[in-house]
């Protein structure tokens, strides 16, 4: 779709209707992510009594643009409304 977009002239009205359509994939995807973490992070939550969480690599975490990260807020809050 980025490669539909960018061999349109930029302002016109095809590459508007890309534009859109390529807003929307990104859109999807991030919805998913999203939701992958907070079933993945309830889950783990509702199952485990204890959870230990340790500080690894953060080097190798930003190599991988944060995702990894992003876990730990969202199981903190889960573990406190599931009394884990």
């Amino acid at each position: 779709m980025s490669k539909g977009l960018s061999r349109e002239v930029e302002g016109s009205q095809n590459w508007w209707k890309n534009a859109k359509k390529l807003a929307r994939a990104h859109y999807r995807v991030a919805c998913q992510r999203e939701d992958t973490l907070h079933k993945m992070t309830t889950h783990v939550a509702q199952t485990y009594a204890l959870i230990g969480l340790e500080n690894l690599n953060a080097k190798g975490m930003l190599a991988n643009q944060g995702r990894f990260n992003a876990c730990r807020p969202c199981l903190g809050v889960r573990t406190v409304r599931y009394r884990s």
